[in-house]
């Protein structure tokens, strides 16, 4: 960033529906360790993090569009759309923790 800070981006190919908030939780633990590691291996401040869900245009107009053929078949666009997670670095060790006490069963 031009803060010198860094924001850490996940990038989804998938639809953002109102479904996807089931994977989301997921997703926010994962977007996490990549900024405590991130921070650990040098890459720190980070002043954010972002899951991007890239989307494809799957509409039978874009389909239709001269733009989206060619002599090697169909061309897929797509479009971009960013979700926020908010920071939480305190979230990490617990579940690394609860990770461990989980491996360490017999």
């Amino acid at each position: 960033m031009e803060d010198d800070s860094h924001l850490i981006v996940d990038y989804k190919t998938a639809k953002l529906t109102p479904h996807q908030g089931g994977p989301f939780p997921m997703y926010e633990v994962q977007l996490n360790a990549y900024a405590v590691i991130g921070e650990q291996k040098g890459f720190a401040p980070v002043s954010g993090l972002a899951l991007v869900y890239t989307e494809p245009v799957t509409s039978v107009a874009a389909a239709a569009k001269d733009s989206h053929q060619s002599d090697a078949g169909f061309i897929l666009e797509f479009s971009a759309h960013i979700e926020r997670v908010k920071f939480q670095p305190g979230k990490i060790p617990t579940l690394l923790a609860q990770a461990r006490e989980i491996c360490d069963r017999k």
